[in-house]
């Protein structure tokens, strides 16, 4: 870099060194130099080549040439668009192993390889998964690749060579579809029916009345014009679909056309939650877990938005102006409570993590976030960095029932962690997989006991000794632990028992016999009393200590008893359980 001599100690294969080799492209990505290209006949690779970026050496990372986009999907790289592999054909969809690039048997064959994939989206609980591309939408097995017969939706497409399929999204078993496409069915021998832009599928491979009535075709103007779906993105928040893009609605074509809206899930009929948003003020839409994330464009200035039934839609965070030939905010990812735009942000509040990392294309993912290299055109190697997860926030809102010396604690779950992401990556999540209790004699005392819950349950329940305590609670995952809530206090004072309940008494002959069941809340009892009288409410005729859950006698005189038991501990004696009569015969 100072004086151009060329740096020694670094050097490429010699077989790159042939006249008849093309290069196209250069990477560098993980301590490797990627070089694009077409190689000369024999080389080792064919493509496609990954360098030591010390030494020049070849790395045996050898993935397919990929003409499209890739995903991360549960520890596979899977690129969409191939063209070949070492001059092996792939239709559609292909596999490679994402550590070593390795092809993996895994590949979704299709009729017509010249319609590419356009949108993939991922079931993993049902391992399962979904392609669509202009003119069909089709399942696969997302262990083998296996094309599903069972689940079919073919479309019909406004324009034959226009993307044909925009977006996929799961909810509820239900898979969702928008395109450029006016008519749907679920099989090759159905019926054809009126879809516009936007049909719905249940697992089981049916097509559902879900239908939006937006308009599905969009042609810009201008000198050279060219065609799109109308609907460009779709997200799924609290049960319901929101659509993105140049919104027409078909039930009112006289309205302004929209950038965003919300149906329902099951018909696709208008949501009230978001009201009219006028046309390019919505630029992309994410979901979490409990709301709808937005980038908005207002008078050249970048917002992000959040949208939730609690709230209603409210902007988060300015984002600050953009340049004027730049598009405002095209991609957003959502994943354990932080949101992905520009840079690593808090969910709840908007606030930067403090993470470096800048975001140009985030996409959420099995294993993190992953961000496609800038500058990479549509029909090149797109190529990831990976971040890692982190230990969950701390727990807050620590509550605690009594019920007897049975100790139930409660917390929330932290509202999102705030510390940035870290390198390289490891197993974990912000997600808590156990929670560790800390038990103190005074505020923020050290600990004389910890239980782990071992559970990633927001409650815990435990016999409790007498005594005023301070509990604080941590949430933990493989990442780590986070920090101590805040101290909640614990009074655990013994008191008498409750009563006995379900007292009988069975009398045959001069036989009596009195069952009854220890009291089911409070402290518990360590004896009871019977009491007998001749009335009701007395005890003139005796009273017994016991120490079990029954009364027996062999020889009682002949009357009418009225009979109570009470329970008994060491701070006192119940009230008496309901009372009963037996009559004893002669």
């Amino acid at each position: 870099a100072v004086t151009g001599a060329r740096a020694p100690g670094w050097a490429a294969p010699a077989w790159m060194d042939d006249s008849r080799s093309t290069f196209l492209r250069l990477h560098v990505a993980a301590g490797r130099l990627v070089v694009l290209g077409d190689f000369a006949p024999g080389a080792p690779r064919d493509t496609l080549a990954a360098l030591d970026a010390v030494t020049g050496t070849l790395d045996p990372w050898d993935p397919p040439f990929a003409v499209g986009y890739a995903s991360l999907i549960e520890g596979r790289m899977h690129f969409r668009n191939i063209g070949s592999t070492n001059r092996v054909t792939r239709d559609r969809l292909a596999a490679v192993d994402a550590s070593t690039g390795a092809p993996l048997p895994w590949t979704a064959g299709a009729p017509s390889p010249l319609r590419y994939v356009e949108v993939t989206a991922l079931a993993a609980d049902a391992g399962y998964l979904y392609a669509g591309w202009s003119g069909a939408a089709r399942r696969y097995g997302l262990a083998s690749g296996t094309l599903d017969p069972s689940w079919q939706l073919d479309l019909t497409p406004q324009v034959d060579a226009l993307k044909g399929v925009s977006a996929i999204a799961i909810d509820q078993g239900n898979v969702f579809v928008t395109g450029s496409f006016d008519r749907a069915r679920d099989g090759a021998a159905a019926p054809w029916q009126p879809r516009e832009g936007g049909a719905a599928m249940t697992a089981a491979g049916t097509l559902t009345s879900w239908r939006p009535r937006i308009e599905a075709l969009c042609i810009t103007g201008g000198r050279f014009s060219f065609s799109y779906p109308c609907i460009g993105q779709m997200a799924i928040s609290e049960g319901r679909v929101f659509l993105q893009g140049s919104l027409q609605r078909l039930d009112a074509p006289a309205e302004p056309r929209r950038s965003l809206v919300a149906v329902t899930a099951d018909t696709g009929a208008l949501d009230p939650l978001v009201p009219f948003v006028p046309l390019g003020a919505v630029t992309a839409i994410t979901a979490g877990p409990t709301a709808l994330f937005a980038a908005t464009a207002f008078a050249g200035e970048r917002q992000l938005a959040r949208v939730d039934t609690a709230s209603g839609p409210q902007l988060v965070v300015s984002l600050g102006p953009y340049p004027i030939f730049a598009p405002a905010q095209s991609w957003l990812a959502s994943r354990d409570a932080r949101l992905y735009a520009d840079v690593e942000r808090d969910a709840a509040s908007g606030r930067p993590t403090g993470n470096p990392v800048l975001w140009r294309r985030p996409n959420a993912v099995g294993g993190g976030v992953v961000d496609i290299e800038p500058g990479s055109p549509t029909w090149a190697a797109a190529w990831y960095t990976a971040a890692a997860p982190v230990a969950p926030a701390a727990p807050t809102g620590l509550a605690a029932d009594l019920n007897g010396d049975r100790l139930t604690v409660r917390w929330s779950r932290g509202a999102g962690d705030l510390r940035p992401l870290v390198a390289p990556p490891s197993s974990g999540g912000t997600a808590a997989t156990s929670h560790v209790i800390s038990v103190s004699l005074a505020p923020g005392g050290p600990a004389m006991a910890r239980v782990d819950t071992a559970s990633p349950d927001t409650s815990y329940t435990v016999a409790a000794p007498s005594g005023t305590f301070y509990l604080r609670v941590q949430a933990v995952n493989a990442s780590g632990a986070s920090p101590l809530s805040a101290d909640l206090r614990v009074d655990v004072r013994p008191s008498a028992p409750e009563s006995p309940i379900a007292t009988l008494a069975v009398a045959t002959g001069r036989h009596v016999r009195v069952e009854w069941q220890a009291p089911p809340h409070g402290w518990p009892a360590t004896g009871y009393l019977i009491e007998a009288g001749s009335s009701p409410g007395a005890a003139d005729l005796g009273v017994a200590p016991l120490n079990g859950l029954e009364f027996q006698a062999a020889a009682v005189p002949s009357g009418r008893y009225y009979l109570r038991v009470r329970a008994v501990n060491a701070a006192g004696t119940s009230p008496p359980g309901e009372e009963v009569v037996v009559d004893v015969g002669q």
